[in-house]
Order: C-alpha cells, then sequence, then structure tokens
C-alpha cells in the first residue's frame, strides 16, 4: 500500500479515534462534576440562585468548559476525517481502494457530519445562549429571567446527551470503517 493511502488513512482513524474518546470523556467528565458537587452542596456568592441549586450553576460553569473543548477537537477532528476522505475517494482509482470501503467510509462520515452539524450550529448554540443569559440574570438577581432561561437549557439537556452519545457511537463507526483494510484483494 503506497504511503499516502496509509497516511490518509492512519489521520482518518486516529482522528475519528480521539474524538471518539474526547466525547466519552467529556459527557464522563460532566457527570462527575455534578455527581461530585451535588454531594459537596458548594455556596457562592454574587448569584441570587437558591442555596439547593447552586451546585448546578457552579457544575454548569465548570462542565460548560469540557463542552466547548470537546466541540474544538470535533472541529479539528472532523475536518481531518473529512479531508482525508475527500482525498481517499480522489485516489480511489489510482491505488485500487475498494468500493465497499468508500461506500461505508462515505456513510458513516457522512452520519458524523449531520450529527456534528446539529450540534455545532442548532442545538449548541440555543443552549449557549440560554446557559449564558442564566449566568446573567443569576448574577443581576432577576428570577424571572432566570427561570424562563434554566427551563429553556433544561428543557433542550435530554436531547443534547442523546446528541453527544450519538455523535460518540457515529464517531466509533466511522472510527472502525476507517481502520477496516481500503484495498481490493489482489491488488496490495
Amino acid at each position: 500500500m503506497p504511503w499516502t493511502i496509509r497516511a490518509l488513512q492512519l489521520i482518518s482513524t486516529l482522528s475519528l479515534a480521539i474524538w471518539t474518546g474526547v466525547l466519552v470523556m467529556t459527557g464522563a467528565a460532566a457527570g462527575f462534576t455534578f455527581a461530585t458537587l451535588k454531594g459537596l452542596s458548594p455556596a457562592i456568592s454574587g448569584y441570587a440562585v437558591p442555596p439547593a441549586e447552586q451546585w448546578q450553576l457552579v457544575g454548569g460553569m465548570v462542565a460548560n468548559r469540557f463542552f466547548v473543548a470537546a466541540d474544538v477537537v470535533g472541529y479539528i477532528c472532523c475536518g481531518l476525517a473529512a479531508v482525508s476522505l475527500a482525498l481517499l475517494f480522489g485516489l480511489r482509482r489510482l491505488m485500487g481502494i475498494s468500493r465497499p470501503h468508500l461506500i461505508t467510509r462515505v456513510l458513516t462520515v457522512a452520519a458524523v457530519l449531520m450529527i456534528f452539524s446539529y450540534q455545532l450550529f442548532v442545538l449548541g448554540p440555543r443552549m449557549a445562549e440560554n446557559l449564558s443569559a442564566y449566568w446573567d440574570a443569576a448574577a443581576k438577581g432577576d428570577q424571572q429571567v432566570m427561570a424562563t432561561r434554566k427551563a429553556a437549557f433544561d428543557a433542550d439537556h435530554p436531547v443534547a446527551s442523546k446528541v453527544l452519545s450519538a455523535l460518540a457511537v457515529a464517531t466509533l463507526l466511522a472510527a472502525s470503517a476507517s481502520a477496516w483494510p481500503s484495498q481490493r484483494e489482489g491488488t496490495l
């Protein structure tokens, strides 16, 4: 197998595998953060949040950084996976890459792109806006805006959990497809 194909395969597989790991660890870190803070019952000043809910405010401020970092890693890894696949697609005839391999790769990467696009351009910005407005309202003591924005964020949270899980599964499947031998038998 030519070194270019090996390099493209390696880039694709590693970027998707790294992204899968980051997604899994982001979900785990957020879960551990909220569980730990709930047990500690932190008290913070400067925010008009009832004492029983302050752990959620603190947890959100910490966990939000995990999700932002995961989006940045996802953006980079998604770009690497898409570009390497496009290059492999362009070299398919010259290098003897099998049709089933390309079809599987295109379908799995397309699923990743669709899920990530929804998260990055629809769900994520809406949740970030609601979270930021909630924090601002909590700092100002505006109970009505706090309640409205928290309710909107909480309504999206189950969907976000499912999207994160679906993206982790999709990236794992795409990484597996990327690791699958790419050439037709007899062409090595």
